[in-house]
């Protein structure tokens, strides 16, 4: 406290030093550098309260004293290089824990122009009303912080504001409504309101801003007609409205080299077909329009996107066929199951040389698996289920050791199983069932593979051999949390189960145990593990469960990594892995809401 006074002292010492020889402003506000202290002082630092791994507490090189003891060199502070006075604090992903009220010395910097306070753990506090004292602000970020309660209206009377990221907390926006708030910020460019509650429909005035460029409103409650107008906005190059799923819409006639650079309408009850223009969007990098309700053919002009890099089509009624998209050389992410596409055969696939991920589940293809996925050498998920493929599963693919995810369920593919999978040392998801394979496997191919948590063998025709080894070292087996071994033709209980602990889905017919060990893994009572034909939630890995699926085809519920909603909080691009969860040990105030909804770096 004395050294707080003696430091009050040496300030006011400068001012009036200063003021003696200069009508200007003082470099040192002793009223803000004692607004920024108490700030500091109101909370604790807690390793909890941020998700972000680089995250660190900021506030804790703040000093009163020394060399350190200049407001304007602390951590996080910005001041202008004239009048000394703070423009802007940057605390995100500071560790800071507390709550804010409308008493907080923050209010007191009234000079501030940028306010970023994301990822921090305000404890389910509100905004304070108070917030509208900061007139000047340009740059307003809280998002991933555990505010809670309604927007206050004061926001909206920040019209200085071009940024405005209040997304990922459990906020609602009803009285006033998003139209309200927005209504007076004509200079706002970015707005980020993800997964806050809104449950309104998009006002008329979002498409009067012509400076937006950013619009990210997913999973806000949404509803009736999107608004045509804001496809056209001079500036917008991010839109992403996804998971309202009562919000109806089309897509428009798309201007000459439109700007949208990204466009994400996936879950949501659009329908029509994709206009022809959509090539005008020349600079367009990703586009999710999956689990709308388009219809029609695919048209010629995508391969016009030449930027392209992700290209997410999927569960729509989408048909005809697939024009050739191979002058689109930068695709990473081809997702096109689950449509009604007439298409037999894929020749020009090959030639996506940078894709990673490529999803053609259901889209009625025939023939051989294509040997020109050979050459995708890039490749991690391999997504070809439910389709008319036959022959056999050939060595080439053995040699795509990036792959991750590989599902060819319900196709009419045969013959032996590889030996060779061994060779894909990163697989973690392997979905083999219900086709017509023969022969005998050793399960010793798959107990290779440290990484695999999900195999499916079940519904073909095989004989599953489980060697002779103790397996006594838990370590060097994968950890499976999902297993299908149904039909085959088990003979004894699998011995590699004793140390499958994290199994949520074990099924195997027939039961059939020749074994009179007294071990509790051979008792008359089912293995600790799902064996009702129920199944369980999984959000480490992303398995979305379906009830009505038949316990054999529970595989398919399994969605490869970028499917389940995931996340960079990157402008644009507002998924966020709320699947994976972090356990922590620590306080038992662990935030559910903020683990089901993970920040991501930005």
């Amino acid at each position: 406290m004395l050294m707080h006074l003696l430091f009050l002292l040496s300030c006011s010492h400068l001012f009036i030093l200063t003021n003696a020889s200069s009508s200007t402003q003082p470099l040192c506000h002793e009223e803000e550098s004692s607004a920024l202290w108490q700030f500091k002082q109101s909370f604790s630092i807690s390793e909890h309260a941020s998700d972000d791994p680089s995250a660190y507490p900021k506030v804790a090189s703040w000093k009163l004293q020394g060399e350190s003891n200049d407001r304007c060199l602390w951590d996080g502070v910005e001041c202008d290089e004239g009048t000394g006075h703070v423009i802007g604090l940057d605390l995100s992903s500071s560790l800071l824990y507390g709550s804010i009220n409308s008493n907080s010395s923050l209010f007191r910097l009234a000079h501030l122009q940028r306010l970023h306070l994301a990822d921090n753990d305000f404890n389910y506090s509100q905004i304070p009303s108070a917030i509208g004292n900061l007139s000047e602000l340009r740059s307003l970020d809280l998002s991933f912080s555990l505010f809670n309660g309604q927007i206050p209206l004061e926001i909206s009377m920040l019209t200085q504001l071009t940024s405005l990221d209040l997304s990922f907390n459990p906020l609602k926006l009803h009285k006033p409504g998003l139209g309200t708030l927005v209504q007076n910020l004509t200079r706002i460019s970015e707005l980020s309101l993800s997964n806050v509650s809104i449950s309104s429909e998009v006002p008329n005035v979002l498409a009067n801003l012509p400076s937006l460029t950013t619009i990210l409103l997913k999973n806000c409650g949404l509803h009736g007609e999107f608004p045509i107008g804001i496809f056209h906005l001079p500036k917008l190059q991010f839109l992403s409205v996804r998971f309202n799923q009562n919000l109806t819409g089309y897509l428009p006639e798309f201007h000459q080299s439109g700007p949208i650079k990204i466009l994400k309408l996936e879950g949501m009850s659009f329908s029509g077909k994709l206009p022809n223009s959509i090539g005008n969007l020349s600079s367009l990098s990703e586009l999710d329009l999956s689990k709308c309700n388009f219809s029609g053919s695919l048209p010629a002009s995508l391969s016009n996107l030449t930027q392209l890099t992700m290209l997410d089509l999927e569960s729509n009624d989408f048909g005809g066929q697939i024009q050739s998209l191979s002058s689109l050389p930068q695709l990473t992410s081809l997702l096109l199951s689950a449509n009604k596409f007439n298409q037999r055969t894929l020749p020009w696939i090959g030639k996506l040389e940078k894709l990673s991920e490529l999803s053609l589940g259901d889209i009625n293809l025939y023939g051989e698996i294509p040997v020109s996925l050979a050459n995708l050498t890039q490749l991690t998920v391999l997504n070809l289920y439910s389709n008319h493929l036959s022959g056999q599963i050939l060595s080439w693919l053995m040699n795509l050791t990036h792959l991750t995810y590989i599902q060819l369920m319900e196709n009419q593919l045969q013959g032996p199983i590889p030996s060779l999978f061994f060779k894909l040392k990163n697989l973690e998801v392997l979905g083999l069932h219900s086709n017509n394979f023969s022969g005998t496997v050793n399960m010793d191919i798959f107990l290779k593979l440290k990484n695999l948590i999900a195999l499916q063998l079940s519904g073909n025709n095989l004989s599953l051999h489980i060697g002779n080894n103790n397996y006594s070292i838990n370590a060097t087996l994968p950890k499976f949390e999902l297993l299908g071994l149904d039909s085959c033709n088990l003979r004894e209980f699998p011995y590699f189960l004793r140390f499958q602990d994290e199994l949520k889905n074990y099924h195997h017919h027939p039961y059939i145990l020749h074994n009179t060990s007294t071990s509790p893994l051979f008792s008359p009572s089912p293995p600790p593990c799902a064996t009702d034909g129920t199944t369980k939630n999984n959000t480490n890995h992303q398995f979305t469960q379906h009830q009505d699926l038949p316990l054999s085809s529970s595989m398919a519920a399994i969605e490869p990594p970028s499917k389940a909603t995931s996340s960079s909080h990157n402008i644009g691009d507002d998924d966020t892995a709320h699947c994976r969860i972090v356990q922590r040990s620590g306080p038992s105030h662990r935030r559910i809401w903020k683990q089901r909804h993970r920040r991501r770096p930005r």
